[in-house]
């Protein structure tokens, strides 16, 4: 469903000279050891035009060997560069294919012969009989049945992870959504015999078995207009949610759909950089690298975005809700809830005023304020909001929408917060159904519910599950990033190895954590505390007493900030690596330190209290005894 979104609004963009010029440097760069290559390049940067694109893509040359890897592996900055030629070539077959639709000149069965990875066919079509199948590129066939198997090898080649395929593919030309045509009469290989479906297409899955005259796979489809029905409303939504797919600025929010944060944010900054400072547009360029900068985890660029598009003065009411609610995010997260739930009543009532109450354009400020309403530990109220979220798209059938996913989510925080795991493991899983069934397999959102699920199962002490559950975000996440939820990856990871007294691989991980540039509006909150924590008993058992008690101190720091319930044991832990050091005067400072906050807020019975007091006993001792022979040598 992405990639055809993705193909659309390449299609649908203004393509200048300038992503031309750019395409042709990058051509040059690399093939520059190949002057067969640079004369081709050379030629096309002089002598191309639109009416040349069929003739172009089909000429053995550097063009068709860069479009299809750009295609295969969904390589935004070339495909983006590449738009102008994508444009083209789509245009034309759609121009040919009405013209031999006129004539009655198409064929109603074609063939394909190809290799495929047994993973990716196991998965797209041997166990897909009867769903749907899009080729992100164009695909080409032959209407002649013997040429396919050429393409094969006969099920020669000798590789276990290859199978040899051969497509038989069915077309009821009047139900067909997508071009396709007889290209021989523009193809730079007139004497092919080839019909060229353009990029997207989507075939159902007719059948399946070994072909018994070749001995590969023949492989059954049909094109007949029919789509996957969940996936076409979805992909209406995202339209409706950002716009048309014709300019750069919804291609951008396409890009934050799709998880292509970094590339996401380079396309805006671009467009921002690129249009007039007094652009009425400017707003919601703005607003939309607020929205870009919050799904990073980066809430301060997040918040000083949303205000400069306040500051333009040139929001229609419905962005000026968008603002606000962007707005609310940060604050939710940066634990400034009272400013976050100002906004983000402020963008309900704007959109009230404008809107139906069923319009899921009022979702985004939902589940927002039932964020900052859990950040304030009033859950009912945050509960309240997310159900009304979970109606109204049930009320609308929309069943695999992002944002179910994301009310999911909040639930799964809410009874995490309140130390009800099953429960949150339970709607942790919910999301994770949603998001598996509508989202790219690389997409972030999938990484960070696994890493939700681990961060549950270590405070269940179920280390094997979060292992297993950071295996499969592993997956997907570049833990050389500096997004803050790799933190959290790193930390289960340490936690794991903690417990399983792999205490080298444990520091590492958690270092790692650490050297992970921390977003300011991330920095003071329990999962540092917990990192510093972990390291500092690392070293401790290590016996690293400098290490452990610099760790210890900066947990403290944070700890201070909300009163934390452990932080008598901090204290005592502070206490401990000074007497091992020798510091006497400090370890009895600490001590009782220590007992003094016990005795605020714990227990009478709870163990720290006994704890701290034997400590500033014992350090008492040792500090009044240093105390004496220092009076002594100076008597002396």
């Amino acid at each position: 469903m992405y990639f055809r979104l993705l193909s659309e609004a390449i299609i649908a963009l203004n393509h200048k000279q300038s992503t031309k010029d750019e395409f042709i440097s990058l051509c040059n760069s690399q093939y520059s050891d190949n002057q067969c290559e640079l004369d081709k390049i050379d030629e096309f940067h002089r002598r191309y035009s639109k009416e040349y694109a069929i003739r172009w893509y089909t000429r053995d040359s550097f063009l068709f060997r860069i479009l299809n890897n750009a295609l295969r592996t969904q390589s935004i900055d070339v495909l983006y560069k590449l738009g102008f030629f994508i444009t083209d070539l789509h245009h034309q077959l759609k121009d040919l294919h009405r013209k031999q639709l006129n004539v009655l000149s198409l064929p109603s069965v074609v063939y394909r012969g190809q290799f495929m990875n047994k993973d990716e066919f196991d998965y797209r079509i041997k166990n897909n009989i009867g769903g749907f199948l899009s080729i992100n590129s164009f695909f080409s066939t032959s209407t002649k049945r013997d040429v396919a198997p050429m393409f094969t090898g006969n099920s020669s080649s000798t590789d276990v992870n290859i199978e040899s395929i051969v497509f038989e593919i069915k077309i009821e030309i009047e139900k067909c959504r997508q071009p396709f045509a007889d290209i021989r009469s523009l193809s730079y290989m007139e004497e092919e015999d080839e019909i060229l479906f353009s990029v997207a297409t989507v075939f159902r899955v007719e059948s399946v078995g070994r072909s018994d005259v070749e001995g590969v796979w023949l492989v059954r489809l049909i094109m007949n207009g029919e789509e996957d029905e969940e996936l076409l409303i979805l992909s209406k939504n995202i339209k409706d949610e950002i716009g048309e797919l014709d300019n750069l600025n919804t291609f951008c929010a396409l890009l934050m759909k799709m998880g292509e944060l970094g590339k996401a944010e380079e396309y805006c900054l671009m467009l921002i950089k690129d249009t007039p400072g007094d652009s009425s547009s400017m707003a919601r360029y703005y607003s939309n690298l607020s929205m870009i900068y919050n799904e990073q985890m980066d809430y301060d660029k997040g918040l000083y975005y949303a205000k400069k598009a306040l500051q333009t003065g040139t929001l229609d009411f419905l962005l000026l809700a968008t603002v606000y609610t962007n707005m609310g995010h940060s604050y939710a997260y940066q634990n400034n809830a009272k400013a976050a739930i100002s906004c983000l009543h402020e963008a309900i009532k704007i959109q009230q005023n404008i809107l139906h109450s069923d319009n899921l354009k009022l979702i985004p400020a939902y589940v927002n304020l039932s964020l900052a309403y859990e950040k304030e530990k009033q859950f009912p109220e945050a509960i309240e909001y997310l159900q009304t979220v979970i109606d109204m798209l049930r009320q609308s059938s929309l069943i695999d929408h992002p944002a179910l996913a994301m009310a999911y989510t909040h639930l799964g925080f809410i009874h995490e917060t309140q130390r009800k795991y099953e429960v949150a493991l339970t709607y942790f899983n919910k999301c994770l159904n949603i998001q598996q069934r509508t989202l790219p397999s690389q997409h972030y959102h999938l990484a960070y519910t696994y890493i939700q699920l681990g961060l549950v199962y270590i405070k269940q002490s179920n280390y094997a599950e979060a292992y297993n559950a950071c295996q499969l975000a592993l997956k997907i996440v570049d833990t050389s990033s500096e997004y803050p939820y790799v933190v959290m990856l790193m930390y289960i990871l340490g936690q794991y190895h903690f417990h399983n007294d792999n205490v080298v691989d444990a520091i590492v991980w958690f270092e790692k954590a650490l050297s992970i540039k921390r977003h300011s509006s991330f920095y003071n909150n329990e999962l540092f505390l917990q990192i510093y924590r972990s390291l500092s008993v690392l070293y401790f058992g290590q016996k690293v007493w400098k290490k452990a008690l610099d760790h210890n101190e900066k947990a403290i720091a944070i700890a201070i900030t909300y009163g934390h319930h452990d932080l008598p044991l901090f204290y005592i832990t502070s206490t401990m690596c000074y007497g091992a050091l020798g510091d006497f005067e400090s370890a009895f400072k600490y001590s009782k330190l220590a007992t003094n906050i016990a005795h605020k807020i714990l227990p009478p019975d709870h163990p720290h209290i006994q704890m701290a007091e034997e400590q500033k006993f014992n350090f008492g001792i040792f500090y009044r005894k240093k105390l004496e022979n220092e009076s002594r040598k100076f008597m002396h």
